[in-house]
């Protein structure tokens, strides 16, 4: 065997290439990331962020002119211009949103609807901008309560003749600035609506609303997109009814104001609800549709060229009149930038047209980086890109066209679910057990619904047809997902907290160098394994209820607060109101977000009197723990030469009434809470009353849930 010659070099070991792009984006994300943190201990403004970005820009121009150049010391130097441009972008969209309304009263306002209605049994959900009125230019979510109309003899909003986007309506209510309950484990509402640019939320009565007008000539162009979109959905209600309306508009138009909410949970049962939110998927069938009747058939390279720059208006139009939610603008910038690598007949990196889609979306919106959707569609096609291309194609599969559909469906299932696994139980609260086996189903009916919709819209003469096999279809795979729901396991609820979804993902990261990587593949490998163990080891504390302590709880719902009085995660006693019989929904919510998710036993409900090992309730009034509570409900009757019992909380419910006067003759309590089941009067009377006397004051509906540690 022949050795090389000692004058001839070794060959050099091929270096891998770092992906595109990835020096640019991943830094912005975290710039982001970092401004969002930073921005509620403290606000900078972005002209300091931008000026730093500028500061690295320099340093990275003057280090390639100079002969001294490093690629290292330029790549972090882009770097960290692009960690301050994300900083300065996310704190430019914070000191543009205006801040919220403060000082709520009841007065007349104009609204004019931007985005589509959702229309309940009893009332309309509108969010739109005011128009006139002192909070003119602020963004609002209005209840509408239906019913005939005041004044003139407008009948819009009746079931009928839905509001649309574009409507110009005119209301009487006190407009509220974003609140939440404030319960332990809840989700957060107020932020929700301020991270949706909504400045406050009312709750208008019937005849307190009326139509002004229904069309408006200075609305916006994404107005006019979800206009024109409710015009398409209201054909598919001339022909479609309950669940098949619900799903062929949420599926070929995102529309997902008809969608239940058992019909929503039978999808994320069934492992397939991401057919629903619009992606990457829908659009792909799109394409392949259009290419399949025009652009196959074109030859010449200018009439590919033009039928292309056809498909792709085609393909931006329906993005645009699909509310161009972030996954789907990201499936379109990637589908623009690989058609135009083709044309020019260049080979495109799939995983650069990701990185430039990130970047193009958190340039424009930058808030879009906290989207769960933004999140759940970027993670899935970087796992797609990244990990199918090193999964072997066993040989048998290979020259069979069905086995490999089978096995590539199977394969893209598999890594899309474990990437986007962590992320969808810390937000749903559901392991899809049979995705499996449903994406062999669910991948069909979408191509097929979609097929039959496009001919639904294009050949009217054919709707007889396409109204019935798209109502057999979508029927059929209801029921289907109906019986997967009722399977085992189907319906399991399982929490994670915070800090585990990024110690799996870190394990997630951490795994795959170790996989690409053969230097670093013991050290990354044993990371993985580490924070693989943190994770699970985290949600087993929270799961057996160790992080539970002794606690008093004092609930914020809507029509009473009950007390929650937790000796541990196993012995806990729920003191119930007479009003708390309106508050079954709320207090479910309560029993998900909290009891379930700290791995607490249902606690055992009273009304008036109780006796047990750790807690003492008789009269109105509790002792737990060293604590003593007492519950109002009711006017009590006058009280001579009593001494005042002292008890550490007085709750003020729904149905007290009366000088506070006639109540501190009976107790003298340390603190005060007031029901937000009282009047706003009464809160207002009590918390003044209260303050005159010295009493500390605790106002449930305005500060929310109240929880008092007790060890």
């Amino acid at each position: 065997m022949s050795s090389l010659p000692s004058h001839s070099p070794l060959p050099a070991r091929p270096q891998r290439p770092t992906p595109p792009l990835t020096i640019i984006t991943l830094p912005l994300v975290v710039g982001i990331f970092a401004a969002n943190a930073f921005t509620r201990l403290w606000f900078c403004p972005p002209v300091v962020y931008l000026s730093l970005a500028a500061v690295f820009l320099v340093w990275v121009l003057w280090a390639i002119k100079s002969s001294r150049h490093d690629a290292m010391w330029s790549r972090c130097g882009v770097g960290m211009a692009s960690f301050f441009i994300g900083a300065a972008l996310f704190q430019h969209h914070v000191a543009t949103i205006p801040p919220d309304i403060d000082a709520p009263h009841p007065a007349t306002y104009t609204l004019l609807i931007d985005k589509t209605p959702k229309a309940t049994e009893r009332s309309w959900l509108v969010d739109g901008r005011v128009t006139s009125g002192q909070y003119a230019g602020r963004r609002v979510r209005v209840r509408l309560a239906k019913g005939p109309f005041a004044g003139a003899a407008q009948q819009k909003g009746v079931p009928g003749e839905p509001l649309r986007p574009g409507d110009l309506l005119a209301f009487h209510a006190a407009i509220e600035p974003p609140q939440s309950l404030g319960n332990p484990g809840e989700f957060n509402y107020a932020t929700f609506l301020r991270q949706n640019d909504l400045q406050g939320s009312a709750f208008c009565p019937r005849q307190q609303w009326r139509l002004v007008s229904d069309s408006v000539s200075s609305m916006s162009l994404p107005v006019r997109a979800l206009r024109w979109r409710s015009y398409l959905v209201e054909q598919y209600a001339q022909h479609f009814s309950d669940t098949t309306l619900a799903i062929v508009s949420s599926l070929t138009l995102g529309d997902r104001t008809h969608l239940r909410h058992d019909l929503r949970e039978h999808f994320v049962q069934g492992g397939v609800s991401h057919i629903l939110a619009l992606s990457g998927l829908h659009l792909a069938i799109l394409f392949a549709l259009f290419h399949w009747l025009l652009l196959r058939h074109l030859w010449r390279r200018w009439a590919r060229w033009c039928g292309a720059t056809v498909c792709l208006l085609l393909v931006w139009t329906f993005v645009f009149i699909a509310g161009m939610p972030a996954s789907l603008v990201r499936a379109a910038v990637m589908l623009t930038l690989l058609q135009i690598g083709l044309l020019c007949r260049r080979n495109s990196n799939p995983l650069s047209s990701l990185m430039v889609a990130a970047t193009v979306i958190l340039l424009v919106w930058p808030q879009s980086l906290f989207d769960i959707g933004f999140q759940l569609s970027f993670l899935s096609v970087w796992g797609m890109l990244v990990i199918l291309p090193r999964l072997r194609v066993p040989q048998f599969v290979a020259g069979h066209r069905l086995l490999a559909w089978v096995y590539n469906l199977f394969c893209v299932t598999c890594v899309c679910t474990l990437i986007t696994m962590p992320l969808g139980i810390y937000h749903f609260h559901n392991i899809p057990l049979y995705g499996l086996v449903a994406n062999y189903v669910a991948i069909p009916f979408a191509w097929l619904v979609i097929s039959l919709s496009l001919i639904f819209f294009i050949l009217p003469f054919a709707r007889a047809v396409t109204v019935f096999l798209l109502d057999g279809l979508i029927r059929g795979f209801a029921d289907l997902l109906a019986v997967i729901a009722e399977w085992p396991l189907a319906d399991t609820k399982f929490y994670i907290p915070e800090v585990s979804v990024w110690l799996i993902y870190a394990a997630i990261l951490a795994a795959y160098v170790a996989w690409t990587r053969r230097r670093w593949r013991l050290r990354c490998g044993t990371a993985a394994v580490c924070a693989l163990v943190v994770a699970v080891a985290t949600c087993a504390h929270q799961a057996t209820g160790q992080t539970v302590r002794p606690q008093l709880v004092f609930y914020h719902l809507h029509h009473s607060s009950p007390v929650h009085f937790i000796a541990s995660a196993r012995q806990s006693y729920l003191w119930m109101p007479p009003s708390a019989s309106a508050d079954s929904l709320s207090l479910r919510r309560v029993a998900e977000d909290f009891w379930q998710a700290q791995g607490m036993d249902q606690p055992q409900r009273f009304t008036d009197r109780l006796s047990a090992s750790t807690i003492e309730v008789k009269a109105g009034t509790a002792v737990f723990a060293g604590r003593r509570v007492a519950v109002v409900s009711e006017q009590l009757p006058f009280a001579h030469n009593l001494k005042p019992l002292a008890v550490d909380y007085l709750l003020l419910e729904k149905g007290c009434s009366g000088r506070l006067e006639r109540v501190l003759r009976r107790y003298a309590p340390r603190q005060i809470v007031l029901s937000a089941g009282l009047s706003d009067y009464h809160r207002e009377r009590y918390s003044r009353e209260a303050r005159q006397a010295g009493i500390a004051v605790y106002d449930l509906k305005s500060q929310g849930a109240l929880v008092v540690p007790l060890d």
